[in-house]
């Protein structure tokens, strides 16, 4: 996903039916219809957004949402850049990161939390996963243009350690357990520190 976007390091969060369920195409065209009306209906979006709709070979649905322009001397706080749907039932959402002068994207514990939480809770709101469990993966791509730290520091950072590196690899954690659906409302938070932990770990892991 990210390897569309140029050297723009994303999270990507890819929420799993269990057990999965392969949509017929005729399932899939109505839940692609659905999916760009609901996330117009969400708030998650502008209402103004240019929203970039397409259909893979694989059948799959790609939302794309248009790139900001990146100001130097001013802190992105990173935002929602895409979405997925994959004929499997795989439901997938992609951000940018947190930067500020530098070039690296920050991923501090407490934000990333919050953002895989705020991920699984709008997949909740549009109603795409067809299921009574999931299973959430998580993974960052590409790695080496992130850094662990802290949100807060982006204001006055100067300097800052590859967490991948140097190395343009995908750092991506795996689903370890089920949860109920749950996991896309009131669990969200708790899913999404478990997940975050280990994502962090892992990227460190990478040096």
């Amino acid at each position: 996903m990210a390897a569309q976007m140029g050297l723009t390091a994303c999270l990507e969060v890819h929420v799993l039916p269990v057990p999965a369920a392969q949509m017929a195409a005729r399932l899939m065209d109505e839940s692609a219809d659905h999916l760009l009306a609901a996330l117009r209906a969400s708030g998650a979006v502008p209402a103004e957004a240019g929203l970039d709709f397409a259909r893979e070979p694989s059948g799959a649905a790609v939302i794309r949402l248009p790139e900001t322009r990146r100001q130097f001397d001013r802190i992105d706080r990173g935002t929602l850049r895409g979405l997925r749907m994959a004929p499997s039932g795989q439901f997938s959402l992609w951000y940018t990161l947190p930067t500020g002068r530098m070039p690296l994207a920050v991923i501090d514990p407490d934000d990333l939390a919050g953002r895989i939480a705020e991920a699984l809770r709008l997949a909740g709101r549009l109603q795409v996963i067809n299921a009574s469990q999931v299973a959430v993966a998580v993974g960052i791509d590409p790695a080496s243009l992130i850094t662990v730290g802290s949100v807060s520091e982006l204001a006055t950072r100067t300097s800052a350690t590859y967490a991948g590196g140097g190395r343009l690899e995908h750092v991506y954690v795996e689903p370890d357990e089920a949860a109920t659906i749950a996991a896309l409302d009131n669990g969200a938070a708790e899913i999404a520190r478990s997940v975050a932990r280990r994502l962090i770990s892992t990227a460190n892991s990478a040096r």
